[in-house]
């Protein structure tokens, strides 16, 4: 029984962490299509002047 609760102490552990690993990676990738756009209108302005 104590080994039980062991291994589903340390399976939470493991999804916690995963979870935010997905969350940094999302993080992470809308940051980087933010930036995407922004320099995409910002060349977009510039050329239109």
């Amino acid at each position: 029984m104590w080994m039980w609760e062991l291994l589903r102490k340390f399976n939470d552990i493991e999804l916690l962490e995963n979870s935010q690993i997905a969350k940094c990676d999302l993080i992470c990738r809308n940051y980087c299509i933010l930036l995407k756009i922004s320099k995409e209108l910002s060349c977009k302005n510039f050329l239109r002047f």
